[in-house]
């Protein structure tokens, strides 16, 4: 959203603040080092490009400050992005958290187990169905508690039931932000439609990597944009 009015805000006073606001966000989530919030900045702000002429020229600019910061930085930086990167332990753990959220979505198929009722039934559904045991980070299973991945947990918590309610849901959202950017009269509101479908994007793109939903703040904005 700060993007977008940073573009298309009618002040220019409003523009610098909304500038100020897109600095100190894209900032946050590059400084986080975190691969999955990253990839969906990157995607979503040349996925906005399409429909803003103007952020085309300064995607351009700014990958080019990317590439001569990062070279600068590298000998502070380096070592910590290796490090992400060369992280094995943290990918075959999701792995195995995603099988055990499949097989609990199996077991309990049409209701689930009850939503945020994972954890107590992690270790029961690796038992019954014989998983691998966990040895990542000391096999320290009982500090794990959620699948690390949003719409398999759903599944597994809510059932079908849960998990098509949401999706229809999402496909009635990103429906409506398709009318409202063809159809709004104003420019602001299309604008606004953009902002809040990217918002969305972001949301559900974070979900592959995290359970999203036990988030309380994060999912009280997704709800306050689907409000909106």
């Amino acid at each position: 959203f700060a993007l977008v009015q940073a573009l298309t805000h009618t002040r220019r006073g409003g523009r610098n603040w909304y500038r100020l606001a897109t600095i100190l966000c894209a900032g946050g989530i590059l400084l986080s080092f975190s691969r999955g919030p990253i990839l969906a900045l990157i995607i979503s702000t040349f996925g906005m490009a399409i429909f803003l002429p103007p952020l085309r020229k300064i995607l351009l600019y700014a990958c080019a400050l990317a590439v001569l910061a990062s070279a600068a930085a590298w000998p502070v930086i380096g070592e910590r992005i290796q490090s992400r990167l060369n992280e094995v332990e943290n990918v075959t753990a999701r792995f195995k958290l995603w099988e055990v959220g499949l097989y609990m979505f199996a077991d309990n198929p049409i209701l689930g187990v009850g939503l945020s009722r994972y954890a107590q039934h992690q270790a029961d559904t690796m038992r019954h169905n014989q998983l691998e045991p966990f040895t990542e980070f000391g096999g320290a299973i009982d500090k794990v508690g959620t699948v690390d991945e949003h719409f398999i947990q759903l599944a597994a918590e809510t059932g079908l039931l849960g998990i098509g309610t949401y999706s229809a849901l999402l496909v009635v959202f990103f429906l409506a932000m398709l009318r409202v950017w063809r159809r709004h009269p104003n420019p602001q509101g299309r604008y606004c439609a953009l902002a809040l479908a990217t918002g969305g994007f972001n949301y559900l793109f974070n979900g592959l990597t995290i359970s999203s939903y036990v988030l309380f703040v994060i999912t009280l904005m997704f709800i306050l944009f689907l409000a909106l």
